[in-house]
């Protein structure tokens, strides 16, 4: 049905009715088994976005001044459903000893080379909204990289963690057209 989210189908062939070629008579009902022949299972499940911390990426330390550091880092798994694409991205802020208005400028996100929405130039510090478009192919990993510009007036003490809360992601799957949204956890990174 058009509407189904999930659930296994198994097809088969049952008995017909044929023509043999060799001796150019008709067989009926084959199989003669009287069962049919099952074909291949389909299994139908909803689209999913998995979100986690990047641990290639780990904590570390920047000096105040340091440009484009990478401040946080995050793997974004599409299901093996189907394609989904990732439109919206609003970042938070964690537990931490720093002012992300006044000691981060020009924050992003990237895949790689390609930017994800457009630059902030100052952040809030409460969330921070993303709109662009990443196409996250089915059972495939994106990394997505917190990139930020720190303050020179930033002291050495300072902690930053961002975050992506419960629901901070939406996306729409490609072929249902379902809206996916992610994570189902909040998901932390230290910078």
């Amino acid at each position: 049905p058009a509407t189904a989210t999930s659930g296994t189908y198994t097809i088969g062939v049952g008995n017909f009715y044929a023509k043999r070629m060799s001796t150019n008579d008709y067989a009926t009902y084959l199989p003669t088994t009287g069962t049919g022949t099952p074909g291949n299972v389909l299994t139908i499940s909803s689209s999913a976005l998995s979100v986690g911390q990047n641990t290639s990426v780990a904590s570390k330390k920047v000096a105040p001044g340091s440009q484009t550091a990478v401040i946080g880092s995050y793997a974004i798994q599409a299901s093996s459903a189907e394609d989904v694409r990732v439109s919206t991205i609003n970042m938070t802020w964690g537990t931490q000893t720093g002012t992300p208005s006044t000691d981060l400028t020009n924050l992003s996100l990237w895949d790689g080379s390609n930017q994800f929405g457009t630059t902030i130039g100052t952040s809030n510090d409460t969330s921070n909204s993303f709109t662009g478009s990443l196409l996250v192919p089915k059972s495939t990993t994106k990394i997505i990289d917190v990139k930020a510009n720190v303050a020179s007036s930033a002291t050495d003490t300072m902690t930053i963690v961002t975050r992506l809360a419960t629901g901070s992601i939406s996306a729409v799957a490609q072929v249902s057209g379902n809206t996916v949204t992610a994570p189902t956890t909040t998901t932390a990174c230290r910078g």
